[in-house]
């Protein structure tokens, strides 16, 4: 099942970020609001200490701006909630069913695993991953291929 969450994740990574990358969508992915020091002039930071002179020392100004980060940091979960909005993948099901086998793929100590579900592994779930890889890279292949032909109706 791990090698299957990790053809789901390179899959949807590149379709994202190399296929996709032009849109607000996969934009919104490396995007955060944070907030960055910014000097305010110096009456203005006076007058603040002095309201709140116990903290004085700790007072910064601030503005609040748009970071990004880098595409590797963007979890796996954000990966498919944004291939379901753009429709590569389609259907909530499938969605949840990618997060699942995710989810699990981070499972490295078999033997932890196996005592936290009383000795049974979850060779159901690994089935699953493995009956999804058609229908997912159907989907993908579609997407690729709508995405490609031009819409002579407009």
């Amino acid at each position: 099942m791990q090698q299957y969450a990790a053809v789901y994740e390179a899959c949807l990574h590149h379709l994202l970020f190399t296929v996709a990358v032009d849109t607000p969508v996969v934009a919104a992915l490396t995007e955060y609001e944070a907030l960055t020091e910014r000097a305010l002039p110096g009456h203005i930071m006076d007058r603040i200490r002095q309201l709140h002179a116990e903290d004085a020392d700790q007072i910064v100004g601030a503005v609040q701006r748009t970071r990004t980060t880098d595409e590797s940091k963007v979890r796996f979960d954000a990966k498919v909630d944004a291939a379901l909005e753009l429709g590569i993948i389609t259907g909530p099901d499938l969605a949840a069913e990618l997060k699942e086998f995710y989810a699990h793929r981070s499972l490295i100590h078999l033997h932890a695993e196996l005592s936290r579900h009383d000795g049974n592994w979850d060779v159901e779930l690994a089935r699953q991953s493995y009956r999804r890889i058609e229908p997912f890279t159907a989907q993908c292949r579609e997407w690729v291929r709508a995405r490609a032909t031009p819409d002579l109706s407009a």
